[in-house]
């Protein structure tokens, strides 16, 4: 990567450029993780005046994600069922972890329990959430939900954006099926008008959205199935904690910003599955 770099920003009136600082790369995985650097050049000296934020960028080589065309239909609720390791983010450094994730179908329902989307200590906090099955196409849908409240707050699950962390959707909702090679992933569902690649829980204050709960949030949501004995370094140890929503940037779509109307409870709750929802796309 070129130093210098003007990237199309300004601050005040100044370019804006950057740097990669350090890389490096993980032939097993195939990622490429690199810092960059964004900051401001004196016009006089030519030498960086102020260095305005400092990023970690990971990229993996070759891949361009799990689409809808990679789910495959006809899967009963039953497979499903089971221990997932599932790879979490952190939106404000840019840290990553892993977590496990267990699904369960619920008895007499065509829906699954899923629990650790959180990446919560399960005793600091029920982090339970339920996506729909269509029987019809045999794939999953996770959409905004009420969820266990703590501290005296109520919770929702939001649809998450993680490259507009200030974000919180309620109408977009993430299709759920397994891959051929068995990775349990969620995507974004085609109709969606607000584009959504992961959850976040969701705290309100009488009826208002005060501040997310839980500061890792899955990403990317593809998950490979846990076994046991297998070498995998499983981090469940986070504690809640509320921290502010921050500013969303604006999309053409929707404005996703803050606002200070409280979300009614009839916006948080989903009929999850119309019966023709997913296999309409098919």
């Amino acid at each position: 990567m070129p130093k210098k770099q003007k990237t199309g920003l300004s601050s005040y009136g100044n370019d804006v450029y950057m740097d990669a600082k350090k890389a490096s790369y993980d032939s097993e995985t195939k990622i490429y993780t690199f810092e960059v650097e964004f900051y401001l050049i004196d016009n006089e000296t030519g030498k960086k005046s102020a260095i305005l934020a400092t990023t970690t960028e990971k990229f993996r080589a070759g891949y361009t994600g799990i689409a809808m065309d990679d789910l495959q239909t006809g899967k009963s609720i039953t497979d499903y069922r089971g221990n997932w390791v599932a790879p979490f983010l952190n939106p404000k450094d840019g840290s990553t972890v892993q977590a496990l994730v267990t699904v369960r179908p619920v008895e007499g329902e065509n829906a699954v329990a899923i629990k650790g989307l959180s990446a919560l200590e399960p005793a600091e906090y029920d982090d339970t959430v339920f996506a729909d099955y269509d029987p019809q196409s045999g794939l999953l849908m996770l959409g905004a939900q009420d969820v266990t409240g703590a501290q005296g707050y109520d919770m929702i699950l939001s649809m998450y954006d993680v490259n507009n962390p200030g974000s919180f959707e309620l109408e977009s909702y993430l299709i759920g099926g397994l891959t051929v090679d068995g990775i349990l992933a969620f995507v974004n569902a085609p109709n969606n008008e607000i584009p959504i690649n992961s959850v976040r829980y969701l705290a309100l204050s009488d009826g208002a959205p005060i501040g997310w709960w839980n500061s890792y949030v899955p990403y990317a949501m593809e998950w490979s199935a846990y076994t046991s004995g297998k070498s995998t370094a499983l981090m469940m140890s986070s504690k809640p904690a509320l921290s502010p929503i921050g500013k969303a940037t604006p999309k053409v779509a929707k404005d996703l910003r803050m606002t200070p109307i409280p979300v009614e409870a009839v916006k948080v709750e989903r009929k999850l599955f119309h019966p023709t929802v997913v296999s309409n796309f098919y």
